[in-house]
Order: structure tokens, then C-alpha cells, then sequence
């Protein structure tokens, strides 16, 4: 039976972070896939902050689009392959107006445990890629000690994809919910098992605040809840 002690320490106590670092790039999303393809490097250009701009309607990306500059913004900025790190998030924004071109953004964590002191820490790794605003982010930070263990995604267990999630939804009133706006609105398509609300797929409709929300067995594809903005 564990103690009373540890108890207490396993749910008050929080993990130390430190912020490692961040860096901001530039691409061009009309070149950057052909030349990862061709295996080219130098598809990143640093720049000091994140661009506001928008620099183009919409882009008509995949998901293994995003997937692979993820990966290939990892890999330059820390030095550090992704095999040996793990996935705790992915989240994907559309345009209401421009749904059926596929997510225009998108965000990645990972992390990974490694013991460089008396005790284990965590790496976390997080990945914006933004075509629109033609930038992708980096952030690292270390979390010290850790104290628990994460949830993890694993994408290719995974029985409903993120484009899959956001079709049912559709189904499920969320078509109706954008007509209802004019299309003048975002869908944010998650994935976070250690959300407290729910674990699976959540695909938020947000005009002026949330629209409608959709809990989506990440396995199944069944509905288990919806939540209709009052």
C-alpha cells in the first residue's frame, strides 16, 4: 500500500520546468515538400519572431505533409532524430471556409525521459507548423523531476486519423453548425489523452467561442459525447 507521504507528493507535488529554448523559421510552403522529398536540409530560414502575416489563402497539405516537416524541424533544431521520442499531442486547425484543402496549421508535442542527474527528467519537444504565416516553431523545455508518466499516441495504432475525426463530426452536425455561421469560423481537430474532459479526439467548432464540440472514440469513431454551445 503506498503512504500517506507518497500520496500526497504523487498528486500535489509539480514537476520543476526549466525552458531550454525556442527557434522560428522561415519556409517556403510552395518548394518545402518537394525538397525534403529530395532529401535537401536547407529548407528553414531562422528568423527572430514568429510572422503575423498571412501570406496565402489556404494550402492543400495532408497530414504526412505536416508530419514530415515536424520531423525535419525536430531534427534541425535539437540534433536529435524523433525515433526515440514519443508523442503526448497533435492538434490540426482548419479553415471553416476552406475545410474540404485539408489543416492549415499544426501542432505537435513530444517527449522523452532521460536520467542526467539523481533523477529521471522530461524532454518535451513542441512543433508549430504554420504554411499560411510561412513559419514553423520549435520549443523545448525539461521538466525535473518527473514525477509520473505520460499518456502516449501511437499514430499508426490509431483506428480514426485526425481527417477521419473531423468527417464524423461533420456528420454529426458540425456542417450545420458552420452553415450556420457563414463558414466564419475555426475547427481545432485534438488529440490529447491527458486531457482531463476526455482523452480521445476532441474537434472544437469555435466562432466568437465555441460553437460545438465533438468527443471522438480515437479507436471506433463512435460519438461519445456533444456538446452544443447554450
Amino acid at each position: 500500500m503506498l503512504s500517506a507521504y507518497y500520496l500526497f507528493y504523487f498528486f500535489f507535488a509539480e514537476e520543476g520546468r526549466e525552458y531550454i529554448g525556442a527557434e522560428s523559421y522561415r519556409i517556403n510552403p510552395d518548394t518545402i515538400l518537394e525538397d525534403l522529398s529530395q532529401g535537401k536540409t536547407d529548407v528553414f530560414t531562422p528568423q527572430e519572431d514568429q510572422s503575423d502575416e498571412k501570406t496565402r489563402e489556404y494550402v492543400e497539405w495532408t497530414l504526412a505533409d505536416y508530419d514530415l516537416i515536424a520531423q525535419a524541424l525536430h531534427e534541425l533544431v535539437w540534433e536529435d532524430p524523433l525515433d526515440e521520442w514519443k508523442m503526448s499531442l497533435m492538434s490540426f486547425d482548419w479553415d471553416c471556409e476552406h475545410i474540404d484543402k485539408g489543416p492549415q496549421v499544426a501542432d505537435y508535442r513530444y517527449f522523452k525521459v532521460e536520467k542526467l542527474r539523481e533523477r529521471k527528467s522530461r524532454f518535451v519537444s513542441e512543433l508549430f507548423v504554420n504554411p499560411r504565416k510561412d513559419n514553423v516553431y520549435a520549443t523545448m523545455k525539461e521538466h525535473y523531476p518527473r514525477l509520473c508518466c505520460w499518456d502516449v499516441i501511437n499514430p499508426k495504432k490509431l483506428g480514426v486519423s485526425a481527417v477521419e475525426a473531423l468527417a464524423i463530426a461533420e456528420k454529426n452536425g458540425g456542417a450545420e453548425s458552420r452553415a450556420a455561421v457563414g463558414n466564419s469560423c475555426h475547427i481545432y481537430v485534438t488529440l490529447n489523452p491527458a486531457n482531463p474532459a476526455y482523452g480521445g479526439w476532441n474537434i472544437r467548432y469555435s466562432y466568437l467561442g465555441t460553437i460545438d464540440q465533438y468527443y471522438i472514440d480515437p479507436k471506433t469513431g463512435e460519438v461519445v459525447a456533444k456538446l452544443e454551445k447554450e
